[in-house]
């Protein structure tokens, strides 16, 4: 189940482009794809019937001069949008110049999140009658951004006493094909700080031994909980901690010791 905010006050620009080279009759797709999206936001949003302000929220341009990957950037830095999308034409000759590497070099240094969507799939999708399923893909990534959450589980809350805090942890080898001469792994762990138990969690990511053992867990584990106080103003009065990877060997261990806090 997706949960909008009942305000889309974390959104407070979004910048759709086109880029590239594109004739009269996919301008008019183009335009009724964003059009589309525009409005399915605005009406999760809560926001249906302010006309004005959806107009407000939304950036619409075309570059398909010679400076695109340029003027799109400079642009960005002017609108500084909280979230931008991209089509990017597929016509052959302008491909030939790969387009999205080119833009990827100017669009990685502006520190703004910007979705990049492949034109043949915007008209594929319009030719089959299915432009909702990119809109929707579309909408998860701009919920996404303001602070709503994608998914939620009913009922849950009801599970845990007031004041939890749910905390998951694991470690990554990646390929180990690939990481023979590896010394290091990655070790996340997140918890919530929501009484819902939903996104967004809190996050921390530390390097790890070579080892299913999480390295310094106590230290990690305190962070979030600091964190946790700073969101709510006191620590949690419980935490449930699940940790993938543990052997059943290793149960007993789990059972029998205790990490003080």
């Amino acid at each position: 189940n997706m949960k909008f905010l009942k305000t889309p006050d974390k959104i407070k620009k979004m910048m759709v482009a086109v880029v590239g080279p594109y004739d009269v009759h996919e301008k008019q797709i183009f335009t009724e794809f964003i059009n589309k999206l525009v409005a399915n936001y605005w009406e999760k949003a809560g926001m249906r019937d302010n006309k004005q302000a959806m107009k407000d929220l939304v950036k619409f341009q075309f570059y398909k001069g010679r400076y695109f990957a340029e003027d799109f950037a400079e642009d960005l830095k002017k609108i500084n949008p909280t979230w931008a999308c991209y089509i990017l034409s597929d016509h052959k000759d302008f491909q030939d110049c790969e387009p999205k590497e080119y833009l990827d070099e100017h669009l990685d240094k502006l520190g703004i999140p910007v979705t990049c969507v492949r034109a043949d799939n915007v008209k594929a999708k319009f030719r089959a009658g299915k432009f909702q399923q990119l809109i929707s893909n579309l909408l998860l990534k701009i919920n996404k951004r303001a602070e709503g959450s994608n998914f939620t589980v009913s009922g849950i809350s009801e599970k845990f006493p007031a004041n939890s805090m749910l905390i998951g942890a694991d470690v990554t080898h990646g390929n180990v094909a690939e990481n023979q001469g590896a010394k290091e792994s990655i070790a996340a762990l997140r918890g919530t700080y929501k009484q819902d138990f939903q996104v967004p969690f809190l996050t921390k990511i530390a390097t790890n031994n070579k080892s299913e053992m999480i390295h310094r867990c106590r230290d990690h584990v305190k962070e979030l909980l600091i964190q946790y106080r700073e969101m709510n103003g006191d620590y949690p009065q419980h935490v449930f901690y699940w940790r993938d990877g543990v052997s059943l060997q290793q149960l007993e261990t789990v059972l029998k010791e205790e990490v003080d806090c």
